[in-house]
């Protein structure tokens, strides 16, 4: 590599070393010359002084360990973060016991730190999503292929598209941090997604945060579209287009979110009425639902965290996390404009009728 002729050259030479900056020992000291050359009113004159630190920086970066070819004849140690929460880099630091790698030798290694994910349900629930999934023919073949490798089973071959995110406590079966439920529950965690009786998309969103199975979102869609409470609450009149405008005592509607959270809860406690199902689960279901626009729940702005509910969740999602939604919501509050008009058509104005 040539000496930098000018700024820009020797500014992008430094920016590609610092890079290494880590692994390069006395970087600082070595390049202290070079460095001089950067300050403001100093010319670029470079001298012999320059010369050596440029070749000394380039030693420093060429020479072994930072960088050499790869040779299979030499030991090869992996350096990572070995604890044991990180299981994958707890098995890669491990040194084998022999040089020759015997077929799922790393398999039966990682299976000593399969994920465990602990879910915020009683033990008792806990105790039935273990039973009936040990008792599941088809989570426990792709319990079986997780540990394996081999999915060419028939019985798995629904869970391949997602296979790389799928792991195993050596019983229940996660998709990242979702619990696939095992087919005799299914129904089951179906009514207690659509407790609130939230539509079609809500109700995915919903499920996206706690639970997973091949072909969930069509089912989910079945069960909403045959709901004979939903039905019976529907809307029967066309809407008015909607527009942005500041909140007055003389136009009630205008007032969005007043007049939305009304409007959402009379239609709750209704539902529950009708489906004579507690109220007081589907108002927490319902804060427990993402929004479309924000992708977070009721719960998360207003406590930082979501609602534990009788649905299996990851404690993870529990913790408080908090969130600026305000610009968020605020560009959000634009784009329903314009989809809410397009289904919209402009109604006759009754008053003039009646005059």
């Amino acid at each position: 590599m040539p000496a930098p002729g000018d700024l820009t050259h020797l500014r992008g030479f430094l920016c590609t070393v610092n890079f290494l900056a880590r692994y390069l020992p006395k970087l600082a000291t070595v390049s202290e010359p070079l460095r001089q050359l950067l300050k403001k009113n100093v010319p670029y004159v470079w001298s012999d002084a320059h010369e050596k630190s440029f070749n000394a920086v380039k030693e420093l970066v060429t020479r072994a360990p930072i960088l050499r070819y790869y040779d299979p004849r030499i030991d090869v140690v992996l350096q990572c973060d070995a604890r044991r929460e990180l299981w994958i880099a707890d098995t890669l630091s491990r040194q084998l016991p022999c040089p020759t790698v015997k077929p799922g030798a790393f398999a039966i290694n990682l299976a000593e730190h399969e994920l465990a994910i602990d879910l915020a349900v009683t033990a008792e629930c806990l105790q039935e999503y273990r039973t009936t999934s040990s008792q599941d023919s088809e989570l426990q073949a792709v319990v079986v292929a997780i540990r394996s490798g081999d999915w060419s089973m028939p019985a798995v071959a629904e869970y391949t598209p997602v296979k790389s995110e799928l792991s195993t406590d050596g019983v229940l079966v996660f998709k990242g941090a979702r619990l696939v439920v095992p087919r005799t529950l299914r129904s089951r965690v179906l009514q207690q997604l659509h407790a609130a009786h939230m539509g079609i998309e809500a109700t995915r969103r919903r499920a996206r945060e706690s639970v997973f199975w091949p072909g969930l979102n069509g089912h989910i869609k079945d069960m909403v579209s045959r709901c004979s409470t939903c039905a019976a609450v529907q809307p029967s009149q066309a809407r008015n287009p909607c527009c942005l405008m500041k909140s007055q005592l003389s136009h009630g509607p205008s007032n969005g979110k007043a007049e939305n959270a009304v409007h959402t809860i009379k239609k709750l406690l209704s539902k529950s009425e009708m489906s004579n199902t507690d109220p007081l689960l589907a108002i927490l279901e319902w804060r427990n639902t993402p929004s479309e626009a924000t992708g977070t729940s009721p719960a998360q702005k207003l406590f930082g965290r979501r609602c534990r509910t009788p649905l299996p969740v990851s404690t993870g999602l529990l913790m408080p996390v908090v969130e600026d939604t305000k610009a968020m919501v605020q560009k959000a509050k634009e784009k329903q404009v314009q989809y809410y008009n397009r289904g919209t058509k402009l109604l006759p104005d009754s008053r003039k009728d009646n005059q």
